[in-house]
């Protein structure tokens, strides 16, 4: 039985030519790679440029749902609808991916991966905002049309996170997994691309997962910022973050149910990979 040959990540030496594929074998698609000796990290100086204006498309987006009214003296940010909670903990979201992408195994691949997931969102939000309501998926209408609503309630708040965290995980991160590891391998490693499975530490280790719960609770502050504005006999700021905090348990916001959303996202990403 002929040795297993595998993609040579480098030019190989002549000691060690035996076993590592040619560049023609390569291109003909011939070679058998062994998955331990595939890498493909990319550029992240390159990368980081698309996730940064990602972070000020989100922050422009979460502006398009805000208004400044007067509240105790002061000219503060208060929500037009509802549809401002998602846009605004996704703004939070990709800030906090950003400042610790270092810490991830392979930063290049999320940072490439951000817009991609972003895009997916923002066509939705632009397609319903300009009335071209057959372009918006099923879910994320659900989403629209439930906190499309002025009266800013906590209860709205709570209703328009979980409708679109439901529309973004569990209907566009599929997608997004596929384009992005497509795109990602097309452009740096397109002769012996790793499989998917080789980039899940970056978007499931602790350090990857660390972001969401923290996001949630800079979250949890704005909304109690938003209801303390709204009237001068509202809770305080601490009252709503730990009543919010308890609710989370409840309402579906657990971190235990998105990130399982998230494996199962995974999981239909691989499966379409596979076909």
């Amino acid at each position: 039985m002929p040795a297993r040959q595998v993609y040579g990540q480098t030019p190989p030496s002549s000691s060690s030519s035996d076993n590592v594929c040619t560049a023609e074998e390569q291109s003909a698609n011939v070679c058998i790679p062994d998955e331990s000796d595939l890498s493909c990290e990319g550029n992240l100086a390159e990368e980081i440029k698309g996730a940064r204006k990602t972070l000020d498309e989100a922050f422009k987006n979460s502006e398009n749902f805000i208004k400044l009214q007067m509240a105790n003296g002061q000219i503060k940010k208060f929500p037009t609808s509802n549809l401002y909670w998602f846009a605004k903990l996704y703004e939070y979201t990709t800030f906090l991916e950003i400042e610790k992408i270092k810490t991830v195994e392979h930063p290049a691949m999320v940072a490439h991966f951000i817009p991609v997931f972003f895009g997916l969102y923002k066509k939705d939000v632009d397609s319903y905002l300009n009335r071209d309501t057959s372009k918006v998926s099923t879910p994320w209408m659900q989403h629209f049309k439930s906190s499309g609503n002025e009266k800013i309630t906590l209860s709205g708040a709570e209703n328009s996170i979980t409708t679109a965290v439901v529309a973004h995980i569990q209907g566009d991160m599929p997608q997004a997994f596929v384009l992005a590891y497509k795109s990602f391998t097309n452009k740096y490693c397109p002769a012996s691309p790793p499989p998917l499975e080789y980039f899940r530490s970056s978007f499931f280790s602790p350090a990857a997962l660390k972001i969401f719960p923290e996001s949630q609770a800079t979250m949890f502050t704005e909304i109690s910022r938003v209801m303390n504005t709204k009237a001068p006999f509202s809770p305080s700021i601490e009252t709503g973050q730990l009543g919010l905090g308890i609710g989370a348990k409840y309402f579906g916001l657990g971190m235990d149910t998105v990130f399982k959303w998230r494996e199962d996202a995974w999981s239909k990403a691989k499966m379409e990979l596979d076909k």
